[in-house]
């Protein structure tokens, strides 16, 4: 008799499990959207806001990501970043982040260049654009993903985005 008990119980133990799981993931993803429609909504409002001068404003991170803005000074392409692994229309390319020195000041902005595809033969880099001299750039303030950047002093043979 305790075998039948046993196995009349389990499917209904298995389904009250299965409803309290698939309740919690229900919730996760509501309070996901509330989080998106909070950064949809921050998005909206900043960008509507003034263009801020980076060299005379200090930058508030909580405040300013979304905000257009516009920065002079010098591109420093020996400490630009290059990631790796992006795939744009089923071509394998990098993002290319350069730092530019503030003019006026001893601060630094990490521009987000774009991206540029490999070539065939990932063995050859295909060169792109480095504006030499003082450069004026406009765009939208983000914060980077913290899972793009990792630090190391291990730093490769050669330094591919140089000119």
């Amino acid at each position: 008799m305790t075998s039948k008990f046993v196995y009349k119980w389990l499917p209904v133990v298995a389904t009250l499990v299965g409803v309290i799981l698939f309740a919690k993931l229900g919730m996760w993803q509501l309070d996901r959207a509330a989080e998106k429609t909070l950064m949809k909504e921050a998005y909206d409002i900043r960008t509507a806001l003034p263009v801020i001068n980076v060299a005379a404003d200090l930058l508030s991170i909580n405040q300013d990501e979304y905000r257009y803005a516009v920065v002079e000074g010098f591109y420093e392409f020996d400490k630009q970043i290059l990631i790796d692994n992006k795939i744009i229309n089923g071509r394998g390319g990098l993002d290319v982040i350069t730092p530019i020195k503030i003019t006026g000041t001893d601060r630094r902005l990490l521009i987000n260049r774009g991206w540029t595809p490999w070539s065939l033969d990932r063995t050859i880099f295909r060169e792109f654009d480095n504006p030499k001299g003082k450069v004026v750039v406009r765009g939208l303030l983000k914060l980077p993903s913290q899972e793009y950047f990792t630090l190391s002093s291990n730093i490769g043979a050669r330094n591919l985005g140089r000119s």
